[in-house]
Order: C-alpha cells, then structure tokens, then sequence
C-alpha cells in the first residue's frame, strides 16, 4: 500500500486551504494513519486495529482523534463522531488505560521517527 494517494490529496487541501485551521483535518488523518500502517505496521495495529475500510479502529486510535469528529455527526454520521467520543470517554475514564494508549503513541511515533517518515 503506498500513501502517495492520501499525501497528494492533503497537499491539494492545503493548496486550496492553507496549512491552518481544520478545512483538511480529515485529507491530514488519512495520511496520518497511512503513513504508519504502511512504515510501523507492528507499532501501529495496535494503535489503529485493522486499516480495511469500513471496520472500526483500535481504541486508543479513536480516543486520539475523538477531537477531530466532536460535533460533526451531520458531516460524518451519528455512528462515526459517536464511536469516537465513546473511545474518548472510556480511555479518559481508566487512567490505566490511558497510560497505554500513550504509551503505545510513544512506541509509534518512534517507530516513525526511526524510520525517518516525515509529511511532505
């Protein structure tokens, strides 16, 4: 799988957009979860859970991009901005578990830096 698609339609967002404000948010965590799947597998399955369309993420994923969805069930459906504000709620609600969704962010950001992977 290679993230040239994701990564071509975030620059084209940014190009119409500009890099601030959230007008690309969703083009920005396409690639952001691409990029991983594609150069950590290992980090980042149990971070994202399965990348096949249509299947839910790992929790910690939702939990981390809950802010994004928050408001947004017209644009994006009930199903999809209420999963993620679940996610939130149970990872904020067991700090435990909390601390693992960090910790697995920490591994994969790693695992990413290693790899030199960077946004172009």
């Amino acid at each position: 799988m290679s993230c040239a698609y994701y990564s071509e339609k975030r620059r084209k967002c940014h190009s119409v957009y500009g890099t601030l404000g959230e007008d690309c948010l969703a083009e920005e965590l396409q690639e952001k979860r691409c990029l991983p799947i594609q150069h950590c597998p290992r980090q980042a399955k149990p971070y994202y859970g399965t990348h096949i369309e249509g299947l839910p993420k790992a929790l910690c994923g939702s939990w981390a991009e809950a802010f994004a969805f928050r408001g947004k069930q017209l644009e994006l459906g009930e199903d999809f901005a209420d999963r993620h504000e679940q996610a939130q709620q149970q990872v904020n609600s067991k700090p435990q578990l909390k601390d693992e969704c960090r910790q697995i962010a920490r591994d994969l950001a790693r695992c990413l830096q290693s790899a030199n992977i960077t946004r172009r």
